[in-house]
């Protein structure tokens, strides 16, 4: 019987690319962008992005995180649960959300070295997570590993903090190694954090278990080894991740009817002939972004460019002639008219006049 984390509709897409399972940054990354059918089948057959546009596209990406930032991380994780009382412990302990019970899932079933096992292992350690969750009472869980379905895609994720109070009311936490700057932290690295955690209230709520719909952030405090500790309203992205949840399956459903029987991910005619809706957020989001803003330009749609550039394409705008704008928005100006019909030719300026063309 196949693992459930691999099996799923979209599986026979994936062609000669790697099983890659999103986790919940990238699920959370495609309910952001979850107008661009091709991020969201890409989802769904669990292939990396990147491995599509560097396989199908011959793209060349540099995705994911750099090894240092990975050693960072690791070494403020190893600070935070090392000794008794953990800083880690501590710091919840000073935002009413401290618990006598601390359970370690990672010791409890140890990952292999390598990626033979890593399924199983996976699956022991949701169990292992949900016997604790089951037991009552206080509780915190370090790591360990749910099951959130969307469509009928089943995905492992693997919060960093579960934490159970007296109520037996679950709240989700993530662990960051950047630093808590107060009101000038990175808006859009909390929004992606507030993303994991939705996707990990998501699961939890799927499994039957009462949910509070905030995010516990545990950062690094600036120029200490202490810990700080957030509590935010996981509102909005709880919204979008329960909205991808019940649109995905139609997402995925209709850009399949567009592919021939046959297709896979890993041709570069099965992306091309995928809708594609390119947005500021796709350079942060998704490996495919460049090769979507090319796209975008060639076909001449103003929405897809952002809304810099869709305010050069207004009519108003158009005034300030092709020497005022760059040579790219430039292109996507010209495509835009000829696809409108206001022009059939690219746009000539008349030299030292650049209103008129």
């Amino acid at each position: 019987m196949a693992d459930k984390s691999t099996a799923g509709p979209g599986a026979f897409l994936r062609g000669a690319l790697p099983f890659t399972p999103a986790g919940a940054a990238g699920l959370f990354a495609a309910a952001e962008l979850q107008d661009c059918a091709a991020h969201v089948l890409m989802t769904m057959a669990q292939v990396a992005p990147a491995d599509v546009a560097s396989t199908a596209l011959g793209e060349k990406v540099n995705q994911g995180q750099s090894p240092l930032a990975l050693g960072r991380g690791n070494a403020f994780e190893r600070q935070l649960t090392r000794g008794v009382p953990s800083r880690l412990g501590v710091a919840l302990g000073h935002n009413g959300l401290g618990t006598d019970l601390f359970v370690d899932v990672t010791r409890r079933v140890p990952m292999p070295p390598s990626g033979h096992g890593r399924e199983e292992a996976l699956r022991r350690r949701e169990q292992a997570t949900l016997d604790v969750l089951a037991d009552g009472g206080a509780a915190t869980v370090w790591q360990g590993a749910l099951t959130v379905t969307l469509g009928k895609v089943a995905f492992r994720v693997q919060p960093d903090l579960i934490i159970r109070d007296d109520t037996g009311r679950l709240r989700v936490g993530e662990v960051k190694s950047w630093a808590d700057n107060g009101p000038r932290t990175s808006g859009r690295a909390l929004s992606s954090a507030l993303g994991q955690v939705a996707v990990g209230d998501l699961a939890l709520r799927q499994a039957g278990h009462v949910t509070v719909p905030e995010a516990v952030l545990v950062l690094a405090r600036p120029r200490s080894s202490d810990a700080s500790v957030r509590v935010q309203a996981t509102g909005r992205e709880k919204a979008l991740i329960d909205d991808a949840a019940r649109a995905f399956p139609q997402v995925a459903s209709d850009a399949l009817r567009r592919l021939p029987p046959g297709s896979t991910l890993d041709q570069s005619d099965t992306v091309r002939a995928l809708p594609t809706a390119y947005g500021d957020l796709c350079r942060l989001r998704c490996a495919l972004a460049d090769w979507c803003r090319r796209r975008a330009v060639e076909r001449g749609d103003p929405a897809v460019l952002g809304d810099a550039a869709a305010g050069d394409l207004e009519p108003g705008a158009l005034l300030r002639g092709p020497n005022a704008r760059p040579p790219l928005l430039q292109a996507a100006v010209d495509a835009h008219l000829r696809a409108t019909g206001l022009t059939t030719a690219p746009t000539q300026a008349a030299e030292g006049d650049p209103t008129r063309a």
